[in-house]
């Protein structure tokens, strides 16, 4: 049976964010746009979580590793300092060929990464 949207949650810690997902008696999913996002009514889940308030749009190299989080966006990658310094430019130029700069700069990695029928 098709499930419709009836929550929304923007947790700000961890722990929150794990008893929202993990919760037993709805269907929740973070909320991430690809390159081909979904239209709202073609999602299948009943608790959407706004994964923006847990600080996981970043690109940082700490002790020569680089990490993205999944919540940066396509453009944020597009324009990157730290990738381009680092030599990462087939990254940066896979990020910009993903989308058009409008849905760049909505697009997400998680949302990237999740979805295996998009451009990603």
């Amino acid at each position: 049976m098709k499930k419709f949207i009836k929550e929304y949650h923007r947790p700000k810690d961890w722990k929150t964010l794990s008893s929202q997902l993990s919760d037993p008696n709805i269907v929740a999913a973070p909320v991430m746009i690809s390159a081909k996002p979904l239209a709202i009514h073609d999602q299948n889940f009943e608790s959407a979580i706004d994964l923006s308030g847990m600080y996981l749009d970043y690109i940082k190299n700490e002790n020569g590793m680089i990490e993205i989080g999944t919540m940066t966006t396509l453009q944020s990658i597009v324009e990157s300092d730290i990738l381009k310094s680092e030599k990462l430019d087939t990254l940066c130029e896979a990020a910009r060929r993903a989308a058009r700069i409008n849905l760049r700069n909505l697009a997400v990695l998680g949302g990237i990464l999740k979805d295996l029928s998009g451009p990603g």
